[in-house]
């Protein structure tokens, strides 16, 4: 059988139509099983995550392994001092658990595709629903 058989649907887009990046997939970090070097001699990694029909092909580059936790939140005006500290140690709190993630993943975590199930009328069928990739890694 054909790509073009069962294919219904390829719309091209320009880089300049993705959304996201490093920051969509910042804390993107699970606990990923099976993880193989992608073919082609990049020496990136993949992992795929089967969720009942819905899929997560993660890249990695294992030669990154520095967290970084972002930027602290930003006080706003109508914050009081406990308002603030408490909004603070919530968001330590969780760069804390982000951290313990990214130390136990394969390395920095560049693209994420993630693919969904699809109706139709063939069994199995996928259908993409977002592609993100860090902008350091695209082209």
């Amino acid at each position: 059988m054909r790509a073009t058989e069962f294919i219904s649907e390829i719309e091209r887009i320009s880089p300049s139509d993705y959304e996201g990046g490093k920051e969509a997939m910042k804390f993107d970090y699970g606990r990923e099983k099976t993880v193989r070097p992608l073919p082609g001699g990049s020496g990136l990694l993949y992992s795929i995550t089967d969720g009942g029909g819905d899929y997560e092909i993660k890249i990695w580059d294992p030669r990154v392994k520095e967290f970084d936790p972002g930027k602290p939140p930003k006080r706003y005006g109508w914050m009081s001092n406990a308002e603030y500290t408490g909004y603070m140690d919530r968001w330590k709190e969780r760069a804390e658990i982000y951290k313990r993630d990214f130390d136990r993943s394969p390395g920095h975590l560049v693209g994420n595709l993630s693919l969904e199930a699809a109706e139709s009328s063939v069994r199995g069928a996928v259908q993409v629903n977002t592609i993100t990739v860090d902008e350091d890694y695209r082209g």
